[in-house]
């Protein structure tokens, strides 16, 4: 009886030696991957929180800069028909001094 306790506690060890490498690692790898997670974890949550919070803000300069774009098209439309005015009576201006200056060059040679 004794002979087959000590074949029995033998053959367990064998067993556990066996099976340690195999189960007994990955089981503590597994362990220190969840310590590591738990550990980063609220930094992980800081960082998303500050990301999110710089995209908002990101969104809301995109948001300010497309409406001063948008602004400054509308003047740039503007300004042109301005332009195009001021060039029109710059034209008729010029016009009616050429006709004047050539009215006062008759009236001097006659």
């Amino acid at each position: 009886m004794i002979a087959r306790q000590i074949s029995m506690e033998e053959d367990v060890q064998k067993w556990i030696q066996t099976l340690a490498t195999p189960v007994g690692l990955p089981a503590v790898l597994l362990f220190a991957v969840w310590r590591v997670a738990k550990w980063l974890r609220p930094r992980a949550d800081q960082v998303i929180d500050g990301h999110l919070t710089l995209l908002a803000s990101a969104k809301d300069c995109q948001e300010k800069n497309t409406e001063c774009l948008q602004s400054m098209e509308r003047q740039a439309c503007e300004q042109t028909v301005s332009l195009q005015k001021i060039e029109q009576i710059a034209g008729e201006q010029s016009t009616i001094l050429k006709s004047l200056s050539h009215s006062l060059s008759m009236g001097q040679r006659q």
